[in-house]
C-alpha cells in the first residue's frame, strides 16, 4: 500500500513539475523549447533528486512525500502564483490549435502502454539486471542493503529510478516494463524543438518525430526494460540545446546540466559522452554570451553553479559503488597505473560485499511479469 500511494503521489508531482516548468519557460523561450525543458525536469531532473535522496538513505517513498510537500509550499508564493496564472491564461486555445500534435503523441503512448501492460519482460538485459535493479529500488527504498542476484545490478541506472512511480502506482507489476515511455515522449519533444525553425506547424514536427521513433530499433525498446531510448532522449536534448538555444540564462544552464549528467547516470558508457557534451555546451554558451557583452568568468561561474549540483546528484550509484566496492564503476574493472580495482567475493548484503555469488546466473527469473521488476512488492 505504501508503494502504491507513493507512486501515485510521485506521478502527480511529476505532472506538477512538467506543467510548472512549461508555464514558467514558455513566455521567453517559446512553446517547443519549454515543452522540452518541462519533460527534462519532470523525468530526469526529478529522478536525479530521487537518486540523491536514496544515496542519503532516504527511501524514495518518503522522498516523494517530502518533494510533494515542498511543491505545495512553493505555491504559497504570491509572485510565483501570479506568473503561473498569467502564463496559463491561453492554455485552452493552445491545446485547440495543437490538437493534431497532441493526438500523434497520445496515439504512440497508447500503443506502447498497451504493449507494456500486456507483454511479459523477455529481454535478456531486462531480466538479468535492469528489472532486478528496479525491484531492489522498490523493495529496499534506497541504494543500500541490496540482496542482489548478480553483480550486474550495480551498474548506474538512472532510468530505473525515473520509472519507480510508473512501476508502482497500480499496486501491481502492470507498467513496470514501460518505464521508457516518458523518455520516448522526451525524445519526440527534443526532435520537435530541433525542427521548430523549419516547420511552423506542430503536427508536422510531431509527425516527423513519430517517423523517427517508430523505426524498429527504437520502437521496440520503450516497452521493454532497456535504457537506450532514455539515453538517446537526454543526448539528443542536449545536442539540440547546444545547436539551437541562442540566448542562454540560468534556467537553460540548469536544464542542460540535467541532460548532461543524466547521460552519465544512465550507464557507465555515458561518462565520457556526457562530459564532452557538457564541455561543448559550456563553451558555446560562453561564446554566445561573450558576444552579447557578458564577462567570461561570471558566466562560467553561473554554468558551474548549475552543473555541479546536478553532477553530485547523478553520482549516486557511483558513490555507492565506491563506498561498498572501492570501485565507482563496479562491476567494470578499472586500472590506474599498475593497480587494478577488483571486486571482493563476499555477499552483496554485507556492508562491503558484492553479488558475485550468482554472477554466472544468466537470468534473474522466469520470463513472467514478476521478473521485470516489482512483482508483488509494490503493494
Amino acid at each position: 500500500m505504501l508503494n502504491t500511494v507513493a507512486g501515485n503521489v510521485g506521478l502527480l508531482l511529476q505532472a506538477v513539475l512538467f506543467a510548472g516548468t512549461y508555464l514558467l519557460a514558455a513566455p521567453r523561450r517559446g512553446r517547443p523549447v519549454a515543452l522540452l525543458y518541462a519533460a527534462m525536469v519532470a523525468v530526469n531532473g526529478y529522478a536525479l533528486v530521487l537518486l540523491g535522496a536514496m544515496l542519503l538513505g532516504i527511501p524514495w517513498q518518503s522522498a516523494n512525500l517530502i518533494l510533494a510537500l515542498a511543491a505545495g509550499v512553493s505555491l504559497a508564493s504570491a509572485p510565483l502564483r501570479s506568473r503561473l496564472r498569467r502564463a496559463s491564461a491561453d492554455i485552452a486555445p493552445i491545446l485547440r490549435r495543437n490538437w493534431g500534435a497532441i493526438a500523434i503523441v497520445g496515439a504512440l503512448v497508447l500503443v506502447q502502454g498497451v504493449a507494456a501492460a500486456l507483454a511479459p519482460e523477455l529481454s535478456i538485459d531486462g531480466q538479468l539486471y535492469h528489472g532486478p535493479t528496479l525491484a531492489q529500488l522498490v523493495q529496499q527504498g534506497t541504494l543500500w542493503g541490496w540482496d542482489a542476484p548478480n553483480q550486474y545490478l550495480f551498474y548506474t541506472d538512472l532510468t530505473m529510478v525515473s520509472g519507480l512511480n510508473l512501476a508502482t502506482f497500480t499496486g501491481a507489476a502492470v507498467f513496470d516494463n514501460g518505464i521508457q515511455i516518458p523518455h520516448l515522449v522526451l525524445l519526440m519533444l527534443a526532435i520537435n524543438a530541433a525542427l521548430r525553425t523549419r516547420f511552423a506547424r506542430s503536427w508536422i514536427r510531431m509527425a516527423l518525430a513519430a517517423l523517427l521513433v517508430t523505426a524498429p530499433v527504437v520502437w521496440m525498446q520503450p516497452r521493454i526494460l532497456y535504457v537506450d531510448v532514455a539515453y538517446a532522449g537526454a543526448l539528443v536534448a542536449l545536442v539540440v540545446m547546444i545547436a539551437t538555444v541562442r540566448h542562454t540564462r540560468s534556467l537553460d544552464f540548469v536544464v542542460a546540466g540535467i541532460a548532461g549528467v543524466s547521460i552519465v547516470a544512465m550507464k557507465p558508457a555515458g561518462i565520457l559522452t556526457g562530459a564532452l557534451l557538457l564541455v561543448a555546451y559550456a563553451a558555446v554558451a560562453v561564446w554566445r554570451l561573450r558576444r552579447d557583452g557578458a564577462r567570461v568568468l561570471p558566466t562560467l561561474g553561473r554554468i558551474l553553479a548549475a552543473f555541479v549540483p546536478a553532477a553530485v546528484l547523478a553520482s549516486g550509484f557511483y558513490l555507492r559503488n565506491f563506498v561498498v566496492f572501492g570501485n565507482p564503476v563496479y562491476p567494470v574493472k578499472t586500472k590506474v597505473g599498475p593497480s587494478t580495482s577488483r571486486a571482493s567475493s563476499t555477499s552483496a548484503s554485507s556492508p562491503r560485499g558484492t553479488a558475485d555469488r550468482a554472477s554466472s546466473t544468466r537470468s534473474a527469473g522466469s520470463p513472467t511479469r514478476s521478473t521485470s521488476g516489482t512483482g508483488s512488492c509494490t503493494a
